[in-house]
């Protein structure tokens, strides 16, 4: 499933709304306009329609658990890139992942869907909701820190 982010600044809300979909979540239905007018993340706007915190990646939290949202996801975080082997283990045990990560410089954050782990090969498979991306396989260093990963235990797939 490839979800094109509508704004240069909603990769979060095309991303969650790829993730609602395949991890069944409460608001699976939601579209990323959807997401973004109902989160109280959204309502410090700067005059350029991006909220002034979004290069800040600890500052997801606060959306990934609005409670209008009911997202129900469960966070990791790190302030360095993680492994092949790190991500591998959280798709097997738990389900695709939600990750925002500090893009070169820490100037920005992207958000990308890990839905693989090739741990012969050291690469991951992602969705990236950029504009012409799309499937990618990217390193585990490019996701840089600080990051914030999101994930849902199968326990808590419906």
């Amino acid at each position: 499933m490839i979800v094109v982010q509508k704004e240069a600044w909603m990769c979060w809300a095309a991303v969650l709304e790829a993730w609602l979909k395949v991890t069944k979540g409460m608001r699976g239905e939601w579209d990323q306009e959807t997401l973004a007018q109902n989160s109280d993340y959204l309502k410090d706007l700067s005059s350029a329609g991006a909220p002034t915190h979004s290069s800040d990646p600890n500052l997801f939290l606060k959306l990934l658990n609005d409670p209008i949202l009911n997202i129900r996801m469960q966070i990791s975080q790190s302030n360095t890139a993680q492994t092949v082997d790190y991500y591998y283990r959280l798709i097997r045990d738990r389900s695709y992942l939600f990750v925002v990560y500090t893009l070169p410089g820490g100037r920005a954050c992207h958000a990308n869907l890990v839905y693989g782990a090739d741990t012969d090969y050291d690469f991951l498979n992602v969705m990236n909701p950029s504009p012409g991306a799309g499937l990618q396989t990217r390193r585990p260093t490019e996701l840089t820190g600080p990051l914030v990963v999101g994930y849902r235990e199968y326990s808590m797939l419906p």
